[in-house]
């Protein structure tokens, strides 16, 4: 009989984040005794999405900075380059069912059975005598993280398997589910997200400050949407999301420069949608400039692994005078009085910056002692949101209009200013996109995994990845293959996806 597990915080940061985590078989537990208050519900919650929407010691967890939702797509796109070559195969679209181990790493595949626990502990909370209100909201954010982490799975593997809680409630039965169909799993999603983000169960955002930044919010609900809609073609519907998240009640707005976004100062700011929690002194840390500083690099930190990249061609799309290249590093002289740039290094694949330059987007924390950073991991901003609404737009009215123009010159003149579009400047629909695209890239990169998505939704990563690998690459490959511990699970009715 396959067994059901739950999970629940045994200690707590800012009363949202689990330092540690104990697994309890659910059939054995004495419902008699747990959960019975609203202190068990808030573990419940805690334990199943805060777990998912975490990180630990950067390298756990779906969010690990390693092997992560976000970081493989991104490397599979012509943005990244890596000089851990045991990625190559990864960077030049080359992935199969005999080296995916990466691709489908436990960081991933692990998560997918908590898509059944966040619908279980619905169904628990539902049954605890507690406050109406707060269980309400305890639910909304459990529909939530549902919808989003579907949404996630989606975006990597395609419909997965979708359990239905009577199964979940009847365990022993062994009941075997195929993958859900694309509509089934578009339901799945739209239905979840909708009605986490309906009447006043959640609050639009969390300001500065506030105790529960990092929690479900309306801004993440629409945002989810808003990425679902874009990615099957739905562009009235994504339209009308992101005209939802422009409205006042939300407070988004774009930070006045670019690089101040990604600052421990500027934590928690008004253009951020979601982050991943980082603090100090816990395993709840990013490393992400711990993975890119050369050996050699001037800054006084232990911990340098000498990894990610952006590539040198991508780099070169970049107007010179892009406020944006503020937070890339193409030449700097080592410790040792060397200097490192594309004419000393591009030739030379023991330098440095022979696979590209140094995407160090968030801001150098000094107080990391080895690669504790305590900066949040920004996950969605509004910068996003806006570029998909002027996309979405023009999709959807099949027409360059003055509004898609300025929606995307307000992300494009914060560091570019005084070099906005015209309607003029652009030859047709085909040709506002193209442009859209590369501004979506300069702005995005190395972010939230949205270059592969643009890419494919484009209709260009075949094409742009063929370039980058200098080989022909097939379009199944748009979507990464399905574990093997899956299909075996499915015990025949789970079906790998095409062309594996």
């Amino acid at each position: 009989m396959k067994r059901i597990f739950i999970y629940f915080i045994a200690l707590s940061f800012a009363g949202l984040m689990s330092c540690e985590l104990e697994s309890v078989d659910y059939g054995s537990i004495n419902t008699s005794i747990f959960p019975k208050n609203a202190k068990d519900a808030e573990a419940l919650l805690n334990g199943s999405v805060y777990s998912v929407f975490s990180i630990e010691d950067g390298y756990s967890r779906m969010f690990s900075l390693d092997n992560g939702i976000l970081i493989v797509p991104e490397m599979a796109t012509d943005i990244a380059e890596c000089a851990w070559r045991d990625r190559a195969h990864i960077l030049n679209a080359e992935w199969s069912m005999s080296n995916m181990s990466r691709i489908s790493s436990s960081n991933v595949t692990d998560y997918l059975k908590f898509i059944g626990t966040m619908m279980l502990n619905v169904e628990r909370i539902k049954a605890i005598d507690m406050d109406e209100t707060l269980k309400a909201q305890y639910i909304a954010q459990l529909q939530c993280g549902m919808g989003f982490l579907a949404y996630l799975f989606y975006d990597y593997y395609g419909p997965v398997v979708l359990p239905t809680l009577e199964a979940l409630q009847n365990p022993q039965e062994g009941q075997i589910f195929p993958r859900a169909t694309e509509d089934e799993m578009g339901k799945f999603i739209v239905d979840n997200l909708t009605a986490a983000a309906s009447g006043d169960l959640l609050p639009y955002r969390y300001p500065k400050g506030d105790s529960d930044y990092g929690r479900m919010t309306k801004g993440v609900c629409h945002t989810v949407l808003m990425k679902y809609y874009m990615a099957v073609g739905q562009w009235a519907k994504a339209e009308a999301e992101g005209r939802e998240l422009m409205k006042s009640e939300y407070g988004y707005k774009l930070m006045p420069h670019y690089k101040d976004i990604f600052t421990l100062e500027n934590e928690q700011n008004e253009e951020t949608i979601f982050s991943i929690v980082c603090l100090h002194g816990t395993d709840l840390y990013q490393g992400w400039h711990t993975d890119i500083f050369p050996s050699d690099y001037p800054v006084d930190q232990d911990q340098k692994w000498n990894g990610y990249r952006m590539a040198w061609d991508f780099y070169h799309t970049y107007d010179k005078d892009d406020e944006r290249l503020q937070t890339i590093v193409a030449e700097y002289t080592g410790t040792s009085g060397v200097l490192h740039n594309e004419t000393t290094d591009r030739g030379d694949n023991s330098k440095p910056l022979y696979y590209g330059v140094l995407p160090l987007k968030y801001e150098w924390d000094s107080q990391t002692t080895g690669e504790d950073s305590q900066i949040d991991y920004i996950i969605y901003r509004y910068a996003d949101v806006l570029t998909l609404l002027s996309e979405a737009i023009v999709r959807n009215s099949n027409s360059v209009t003055q509004e898609a123009v300025n929606l995307l010159n307000t992300v494009r003149e914060r560091s570019l200013p005084g070099k906005g579009y015209k309607v003029s400047d652009f030859t047709g629909v085909d040709d506002f996109l193209d442009k859209l695209l590369l501004e979506r890239g300069h702005e995005l990169y190395w972010e939230g995994g949205t270059r592969r998505q643009d890419l494919i939704r484009h209709g260009k990563w075949e094409t742009v990845m063929a370039q980058k690998a200098g080989h022909a690459v097939d379009s199944h490959l748009r979507r990464f293959p399905l574990p093997q511990s899956w299909i075996d699970e499915g015990k025949g009715a789970v079906e790998q996806n095409p062309g594996y």
